[in-house]
């Protein structure tokens, strides 16, 4: 059923490999888009309904059909779309109404979506499978869900957006699939969540985050669309288990045609005038920025993940005076994970996996997987430039090193900073004298740093096993001094 309902954005795309229908719209078309439709969201009656209207075709999915066959208690706005066939395997789309939807999964949970309006026009291009240019506008966005807890009580997220708009654009990529390059702004953005476990008075947890905007742009490379839709269209074909295992040879089939899914994801958003109201105060930040990268099933894996604050603010109440100072008031990183391989494991999943089977994959296929992911026997995590940053005050840091199966990680980095005598002051002046132990491993750190200006570095080398290196002082020898 959830496949279905997913496949209202796929059913759009169903058109590619299909004839161009003439103009004008004709209930001979009508009945031949029916047809097609219900290949991809089942025949399931008042799912899928086409009918001419001049020159284009109205068509309404919807999905409230399908919730009462899978016994969901609930309902949703049919999807009206405008169609009109431009002929030459392009076909024009224009969507203009509210949607609801409302789902009661009992002692398990509830969720409500309301959006006031959506407005979207696009470019189907059946060669693509995909929209060739595609934009949505949509106002006053709420959504609100209520998930059980074993112990009797709720979470509750109340989410809403006051508008947003997003675009995209398509091409044929070169190596097969399409590229795809998005883009999106959101206004008005607030979250509000109750974590009540148990339930009752008293029990709950209340935190409400809001920011002023977000926007993002991204692109991706080599989405096998064609491919997608049509695994897509054989698993609404196929809903039971039974029918999968009966013919789990034709589902591998299509599952590795559609491999590697796409070559390259990536995208880069900033969000602004961020704020986290807690029981015990507000958190503010001014923007963050996030950065994502991630290959498809590829045999050269890689992800990245960056996020960058500034502007943090933390509740007064929480900080002693004698550590304001020593707050960051901005915060990057920039890590990666690459030289694993997803490519031949996904292949060896697909040769091994036995679906009707009550154990699927053996320890003996898992060790092999396992080593199939790590072909070099580890994978190697990336620290690009990043930075701890507060008044009077500037660290920097960046390296790599190497995750093995079996054996200690080893690798190298460098690390800086300015402003260590503030920090070292802030430490000292901690009443009691509990921050002195800390200020002096800080100063023992200076006595070995490289200065570089009113900078400190450290170069760290960590690669030969038993041996961490600091500006060439063996650390460990001081650890070894000590043992007899």
């Amino acid at each position: 059923m959830l496949l279905r309902c997913f496949s209202v954005s796929v059913a759009i795309a169903l058109f590619a490999g299909t004839t161009a229908i003439a103009l004008p719209a004709t209930p001979e078309g009508a009945a031949h888009l029916t047809e097609v439709m219900q290949h991809y969201l089942g025949h399931t009656p008042g799912v899928v309904s086409v009918s001419p209207e001049g020159e284009t075709y109205r068509m309404a999915l919807d999905g409230t059909p399908l919730l009462a066959a899978a016994q969901i208690k609930g309902h949703v706005s049919p999807y009206v779309m405008a169609l009109t066939d431009l002929g030459a395997g392009q076909w024009a789309l224009r969507v203009d109404q509210a949607f609801d939807l409302e789902l009661d999964l009992p002692e398990v949970m509830t969720l409500s979506v309301r959006l006031e309006r959506l407005t979207s026009t696009g470019l189907f291009d059946e060669a693509l499978f995909s929209f060739s240019k595609a934009e949505s506008v949509f106002a006053n966005l709420s959504v609100t869900e209520a998930i059980a807890t074993p112990q009797g009580g709720s979470n509750r997220i109340n989410y809403h957006v006051d508008e947003g708009r997003s675009t995209m654009t398509a091409t044929a990529a070169p190596m097969g699939g399409v590229d795809a390059r998005f883009g999106y702004e959101l206004r008005g953005l607030a979250e509000a969540i109750v974590v009540s476990p148990e339930g009752g008075p008293g029990a709950s947890l209340d935190l409400t985050a809001q920011a002023q905007s977000y926007g993002a742009s991204g692109r991706i490379d080599g989405l096998r669309t064609e491919r997608l839709y049509a695994l897509a269209a054989w698993l609404v074909a196929h809903p039971s288990e039974g029918a999968l295992r009966a013919d789990q040879e034709a589902l591998k089939g299509l599952v590795g045609a559609a491999l590697p899914l796409f070559d390259q994801f990536s995208m880069d958003g900033t969000m602004a005038a961020i704020s986290l109201d807690t029981p015990v105060g507000s958190f503010l930040a001014r923007t963050a920025r996030i950065g994502v990268d991630l290959a498809g099933v590829v045999s050269a894996g890689r992800i990245r993940e960056a996020i960058d604050l500034s502007g943090i603010e933390v509740p007064e109440a929480l900080v002693p005076v004698w550590a304001k100072d020593l707050l960051p008031e901005s915060v990057g990183f920039d890590i990666a994970v690459s030289r694993y391989d997803l490519a031949a494991p996904a292949r060896m999943l697909l040769d091994l996996t036995d679906i009707a089977a009550a154990s699927p994959l053996s320890p003996d296929d898992e060790a092999a997987l396992l080593a199939a992911v790590l072909p070099e026997g580890f994978a190697e995590i990336t620290f690009a430039p990043g930075h701890v940053t507060g008044a009077g005050y500037d660290l920097r840091f960046e390296g790599a090193m190497q995750a093995p199966v079996d054996g200690m990680p080893g690798g190298s980095g460098r690390v800086s900073l300015t402003g260590v005598e503030q920090i070292i002051a802030a430490l000292n002046a901690v009443p009691g004298g509990e921050g002195r132990e800390i200020g002096m491993g800080i100063a023992m750190l200076r006595g070995i740093a490289k200065p570089d200006g009113a900078t400190l570095v450290w170069t760290i080398d960590a690669t030969n096993p038993g041996k961490v290196l600091i500006n060439d002082i063996d650390l460990m020898a001081f650890d070894r001094m000590g043992k007899p």
